[in-house]
């Protein structure tokens, strides 16, 4: 796991205007962030406390990169949560997320915050 790219998923998170919930993904390959994104808020219907997650968003971007997806290194995917507080808590994809992931093919790697630092689920 790479620190600062931790850091920087953590900073797309405090950037996310979804108020409960600020997630935040970023995808990072050879030391290089290939994209980042926050969960957003659905605009048709913000009170019913739904959101596109932040990894739905940036796997969205990645997918559309296509001379990115031709490398043979790895692709890492960190995803942070911040609490309204400010603290880093746990930000461990839903299955949904992780099933997309897995199908995408790209991700190698899923380092998430928990409560307590970091963990990761191995992909490829």
């Amino acid at each position: 796991m790479k620190s600062w790219v931790a850091q920087y998923a953590i900073k797309t998170a405090k950037g996310s205007k979804y108020p409960h919930f600020r997630h935040g993904a970023v995808t990072e390959c050879g030391g290089r962030i290939l994209t980042k994104k926050p969960n957003i808020s659905k605009s048709w219907a913000p009170q019913c406390g739904k959101s596109i997650h932040a990894e739905m968003s940036t796997l969205k971007v990645l997918q559309s990169k296509s001379r990115l997806l031709s490398t043979k290194k790895p692709v890492n995917l960190y995803v942070a949560r911040v609490s309204p507080r400010g603290d880093v808590v746990l930000s461990k994809p839903c299955e949904k997320c992780l099933a997309a992931i897995v199908a995408s093919g790209i991700i190698n790697t899923v380092f998430y915050s928990t409560n307590t630092g970091w963990d990761l689920i191995q992909i490829g």
